[in-house]
């Protein structure tokens, strides 16, 4: 496996041949996770050397969102095209949200009048759903029995769980990092083989990928909350 910089220099090799390749919604789409990807990595990589794992573990648990949300966005030309309007679709859900219950309120920039009513009610004809779960994503894609085992501990991690005075935060620490190496690795194995490749990446590679690190933490019978 490798270093966590040696993998953020491959990463960023990978994505400036993503980004000057002929555009498409796949492309974008791909390019915006990768992009979000060695972003994180960068901040796990600046973080290292202070040795705080509690913010370790949420870039970490992350990175691992990353990984399901791009191998669900690799799968189809119409997944990609879902994954670029989300975001702005779940905002305007949540903003029905707020002015279904009275906190906020849309107002005419010049006039004042409010407009609360008329803007929900063109938010509520959309239809708009919340964005799959993150379980449903990685079952989708193939990689649920992936998920099953790194999902849980990292959950338990960024909600706070300790996991004991036995365990070496030395130890914890750096299976993060090396669970960030393979995190990245994954998303731009997933990225380069839709692109430059025209497959899917297997369940089966990114397990020989993702099988390097320890898995930080501890497993958990129930599921993770999001």
């Amino acid at each position: 496996m490798p270093s966590l910089a040696l993998q953020i220099a491959t990463t960023e090799r990978h994505l400036a041949s993503i980004v000057g390749g002929p555009a498409s919604p796949m492309r974008e789409a791909l390019a915006f996770c990768l992009s979000g990807a060695l972003d994180l990595a960068r901040g796990a990589a600046a973080l290292a050397p202070s040795r705080l794992t509690a913010c370790q573990v949420l870039l970490t648990r992350a990175l691992y969102e990353r990984l399901v949300r791009t191998a669900w966005v690799a799968l189809t030309d119409l997944n990609a095209s879902l994954f670029l309007h989300e975001g702005r679709d779940e905002l305007l859900r949540q903003g029905q949200k707020l002015l279904s219950r009275g906190i906020a309120s849309t107002v005419h920039t010049h006039s004042g009048a409010d407009h609360s009513a008329a803007v929900q009610s063109r938010i509520r004809s959309r239809g708009l759903k919340p964005p799959p779960p993150f379980e449903a994503l990685a079952n989708e894609a193939g990689i649920g029995a992936i998920h099953a085992l790194m999902y849980g501990s990292l959950s338990a991690l960024a909600h706070g769980h300790t996991l004991g005075p036995h365990r070496s935060s030395v130890d914890l620490h750096d299976a993060l990092l090396s669970a960030t190496a393979a995190y990245l690795e994954g998303i731009t194995a997933i990225a380069t083989n839709r692109l430059t490749a025209g497959r899917s990446t297997s369940p089966a590679e990114l397990q020989a990928i993702l099988k390097g690190p320890p898995n930080p933490g501890v497993q958990r019978t129930r599921s993770a909350r999001r």
